[in-house]
């Protein structure tokens, strides 16, 4: 691996890991985890239950996509929109 692609790699870790401190995703992290894991502990019996684990499931599966797209969002912040290449632009 390039140092160029180390470098990218180690920001997209470190834009993942900072927006996993922040306080309001840990809350969310937190509630979404312990939501289906008390469906699981008070039994699946009705279709309320299953509807619970599918809400408690896809806050989660939501909270784990914010965590990778804060990645994405630093490399396209610190690459530029396109991607770090030098691309012509129209009229120029």
């Amino acid at each position: 691996m390039s140092n160029e692609g180390t470098a990218a790699a180690s920001t997209v870790a470190e834009a993942r890991w900072a927006h996993a401190r922040r306080a309001e995703w840990l809350g969310q992290m937190v509630a979404s985890v312990l939501w289906v894991t008390s469906v699981f502990v008070y039994g699946i019996g009705s279709t309320g239950d299953v509807l619970q684990l599918g809400a408690a499931g896809s806050w989660l599966i939501a909270n784990l996509d914010a965590l990778r797209r804060a990645g994405l969002a630093m490399t396209v912040a610190k690459r530029g929109p396109d991607g770090g290449r030098d691309v012509p632009r129209a009229g120029g």
